[in-house]
């Protein structure tokens, strides 16, 4: 197999993706919001046209209900982006998160095959609830690598010297070539249809301001490495 090369995202990468997350996240609230005023004064000022008319009065629920719901992902998306109001002080097992959410994660998706070989790593300073969600986008978005079939995760870590730790996520899916993964963590990219493309961008931006570093190795056909590095003295 030949080898893989890393890509790196700095702070200054992510600073840039903050501001355009807010930015584009402000837009669509502001959007979203129109969206649901008008369908809410639909149903005020037409109650007759809406009671005759069943499907038309679901229709607007819809509407409403998806609008909700889409806003809610742009707050999501800037309150991630922005520096957290809490302070990052709580000591985390890494390890002990991970196996939380791999055994939820392994109700839900049967076919895939976990390899699981964390030796106890290094606590971190920081929020369980963010680290939580970061862990959840970066295991999700390798199943969703896998073929059809199914396929296998690889989570374990690693000592790479006596001040530095490394969680790595790796699976055995369709991989990246060299265009995909220059965009792997800019948001709303996606090569699936029907996903908001961003996953990897929250966990990244998490991750950053955990201290941590987030490196990722792929090549088409062969899978792809998620390397996420923080320092063992932080605790």
């Amino acid at each position: 197999m030949p080898e893989k090369t890393p890509t790196t995202y700095g702070p200054d990468r992510e600073r840039q993706l903050a501001h355009l997350a807010s930015s584009v996240g402000h837009h669509l609230i502001n959007a979203f919001s129109a969206v649901v005023s008008n369908a809410e004064i639909l149903k005020l000022s037409n109650p007759s046209d809406l009671e005759s008319d069943p499907e038309l009065a679901e229709t607007v629920d819809v509407i409403v209900n998806v609008s909700v719901k889409a806003s809610g992902v742009a707050r999501r998306l800037i309150d991630f982006t922005r520096p957290s109001t809490q302070p990052l002080d709580q000591p985390v097992d890494p390890v002990m998160l991970l196996q939380e959410v791999i055994a939820a994660f392994s109700q839900t998706y049967p076919k895939v095959s976990w390899i699981i070989d964390c030796k106890p790593v290094a606590c971190l300073n920081g929020d369980p609830a963010q680290l939580r969600s970061m862990f959840e986008y970066m295991i999700l978005n390798s199943i969703e690598a896998l073929h059809t079939t199914g396929g296998q995760i690889i989570i374990r870590s690693q000592f790479d010297e006596p001040e530095w730790t490394s969680l790595i996520i790796e699976d055995d899916g369709q991989g990246m070539d060299a265009v995909i993964q220059e965009q792997a963590l800019e948001p709303f990219f996606s090569t699936k249809p029907g996903r908001l493309g961003i996953g990897l961008c929250l966990a990244n931006s998490i991750w950053r301001r955990h201290g941590g570093t987030l490196s990722i190795l792929s090549k088409p056909g062969q899978g792809t490495m998620l390397r996420m590095t923080y320092s063992s003295q932080r605790c």
